[in-house]
């Protein structure tokens, strides 16, 4: 995988190309992508070997317009020249693969006013810091349970859940994140821990400096017809809740 980020100017205003290739086994390019920002020029060169796919740049996020609508978070560039490039290059990847749009429903649910138990700003940076935290051990988390329900029904968190539900597949996993956290000198800390690495791995996080939001990481576990998560009850007794396969994959094609 090759990717080349290129500012160019055009037309006496600077514009962002991303140019990104992939190679099969035999170095083969199978889909060239020219990624532009988002601005209405005239006189544009064209590139008739390449998709142009344009983005528009937000404060933290970048917004692509390809055959789906794309959003993965800023990421730095290196400058060099004309030429800039992913300072995290399989990172940027990372991103691009599980970076389709999918919107909520944004569904009334009708409830009986009810005090919020989680603060949605504070909740929301909570989980934030924690998935880039993840990221820096190449474990990329995803909303599950309770979590994923509240945003594609509401857009939100519901107002009564009392914590946070991760998944991140077990092929992720690395015993040194569980290490790094119990030194206790990171922005979380471990709660509670269940299970094995091999069977129904779960564990729960909690901000150093605060009691919640509670953060319940579920290890995705997946088999060739599907992708389960491990429960366990206060009795020691263990669930599965099983989904279609999970996979992530870079949308080349």
């Amino acid at each position: 995988m090759r990717i080349i980020y290129i500012s160019v100017a055009v037309v006496s205003i600077t514009c962002s190309l991303l140019l990104i290739t992939h190679f099969g086994a035999s170095d083969y390019i199978q889909r060239p992508l020219i990624v532009r920002s988002y601005l209405k020029l005239s006189g544009v060169r064209e590139f008739p070997l390449f998709d142009i796919v344009y983005y528009i740049e937000n404060d933290n996020y970048l917004k692509f317009f390809d055959d789906v609508i794309r959003v993965i978070p800023k990421t730095e560039f290196i400058q060099h020249g004309n030429v800039s490039v992913p300072r995290e290059i399989p990172l940027f990847l990372e991103y691009w693969k599980r970076s389709k749009l999918i919107d909520c429903l944004n569904i009334n649910m009708n409830r009986s006013k009810t005090e919020r138990y989680l603060p949605v700003e504070e909740t929301v940076q909570a989980m934030s810091s924690l998935t880039k935290y993840l990221n820096g051990f190449e474990m990329y988390p995803m909303l599950n349970g309770g979590t994923l329900l509240g945003w594609y029904r509401e857009c939100s968190i519901i107002p009564h859940t009392k914590d946070i539900d991760f998944a991140i597949r077990i092929e992720e996993h690395k015993p040194s994140l569980l290490e790094d956290l119990q030194k206790n000198t990171t922005l979380f800390k471990v709660k509670r821990k269940f299970g094995r690495v091999d069977d129904n791995y779960e564990f729960t996080l909690i901000p150093t400096n605060s009691k919640k939001p509670m953060i319940d990481i579920f290890w995705l576990y997946s088999s060739q017809k599907n992708s389960w998560v491990g429960g366990t009850d206060r009795s020691g007794s263990k669930y599965r809740y099983i989904y279609p396969r999970y996979f992530a994959k870079l949308y080349l094609t």
